[in-house]
């Protein structure tokens, strides 16, 4: 059970996420069709009679009386900043990976071993961590009492660097503003 001040890991937040969809979809009222279609919309153009054509990387489309764009987590431009970091990398032979989520980035082009500078230590560290860890085969192993990572060597020497100088706080009161679905024991 998360208390006021417990972060969920992204596997229990997972299982939230299934669970609430799933009770959502119980208790839809009689009348109302849900549809899940496994591609990208790539339009929506209003119609006259106050529906939505959404277009569909499939080539489908779909008529909508109500749209709601969710759109996560989308490129986007550099900034000044990140722009002179991007030429001063590419200046002096070395990569610059722009701020992105984490498992969509190929990470692999980063030889075991070298160092590597992480900027940030919010949420998004700590997903470039498993990805530069974990992800390169590496594993926790428990010791009894506590866990302990044991290297595969493939991985990078991580440099973590933010303005404070600490990782961010957790968030606070989870199970304050997600209260879990009434079925799903968290």
């Amino acid at each position: 059970m998360l208390g006021a001040d417990d972060f969920p890991s992204r596997a229990l937040y997972g299982r939230y996420l299934r669970c609430t969809l799933e009770e959502l979809l119980d208790k839809a009222p009689g009348g109302i069709t849900i549809e899940f279609h496994q591609t990208s919309a790539l339009s929506v153009r209003p119609v006259g009679d106050g529906t939505f054509d959404v277009g569909l990387a499939s080539g489908a489309g779909i008529r909508a009386g109500s749209v709601v764009l969710a759109l996560g987590h989308i490129p986007s431009r550099l900034n000044p900043e990140q722009r002179e970091l991007q030429a001063a990398a590419g200046q002096l032979g070395l990569q610059y990976f722009p701020p992105a989520v984490p498992a969509d980035v190929d990470w692999s082009g980063i030889p075991a071993g070298e160092p590597v500078l992480v900027r940030g230590m919010g949420l998004n560290f700590f997903d470039t961590m498993g990805q530069l860890t974990e992800g390169r085969g590496g594993k926790f192993v428990s010791t009894g009492s506590r866990l302990e990572y044991e290297p595969s060597g493939q991985e990078p020497l991580i440099i973590a660097a933010s303005r404070r100088g600490t990782p961010t706080g957790q968030k606070r009161r989870w199970t304050a503003t997600m209260p879990p679905p009434s079925r799903c024991a968290t």
